[in-house]
């Protein structure tokens, strides 16, 4: 089963995020700290949404507990993954027992030729075929965002390596499931390590 929870960013004050911030381990708050106003109100809504699911699911895990790879994907340990993902005032967070990647796009205008370079050949097959691709240009890309986060690359891995036109892949010698839908203006994709496709469960939190 994956979980995936949409949650719309809170406003904190200087001092709660100060105050927060001072709550998490050092490598958490290392990562935290030199961010700007709206990105620390980003991972500490993320943050506080994920600690909620643990304490709701009854689930033995703490975000205190949270390390990093070296690509920078964030992690707790082999029973449980998780992925977060921001767009304007919406976190996504993904959760699962095997690796996952989670992307959300706002659905607006997409120029072609900014976006061919980070494309294969099947993709920009698909897309010229289109006379209007500015949206299905946001679907690829949050794919591919998804998919390289699933493989803990990030920004590391050459996005033109990945084509994300099915919806199941080989990709660096393991199995991946890739699935995408619209919620209200948004594009979302999530990827993640399996043969076949998992359940999933979308919730738009209220906190």
């Amino acid at each position: 089963m994956i979980d995936l929870l949409m949650v719309t960013v809170s406003l904190f004050s200087d001092q709660e995020r100060t105050d927060f911030i001072q709550t998490l381990n050092k490598v958490v708050k290392e990562k935290l700290t030199p961010l700007n106003r709206r990105k620390q109100n980003q991972r500490m809504s993320s943050l506080l949404a994920l600690s909620n699911y643990f304490e709701l699911n009854n689930l033995p895990y703490s975000v205190d507990s949270i390390n990093y790879s070296n690509k920078g994907k964030p992690f707790l340990n082999e029973h449980i993954k998780f992925n977060f993902a921001y767009a304007e005032d919406k976190v996504l967070i993904g959760i699962s027992n095997v690796e996952i990647g989670v992307d959300i796009e706002s659905i607006r205008p997409m120029i072609f030729e900014d976006f061919k370079i980070y494309l294969t050949e099947t993709e920009i097959d698909h897309l010229l075929k289109l006379d209007d691709n500015s949206e299905q240009i946001t679907y690829y890309w949050t794919r591919k965002e998804a998919l390289s986060k699933a493989l803990g690359l990030g920004s590391f891995v050459d996005f033109r390596t990945l084509d994300v036109v099915k919806d199941s892949l080989r990709c660096h010698e393991q199995d991946y499931q890739l699935e995408s839908f619209k919620y209200a203006n948004y594009w979302i994709s999530f990827a993640y390590n399996c043969e076949s496709k998992k359940n999933y469960k979308f919730t738009n939190v209220k906190q």
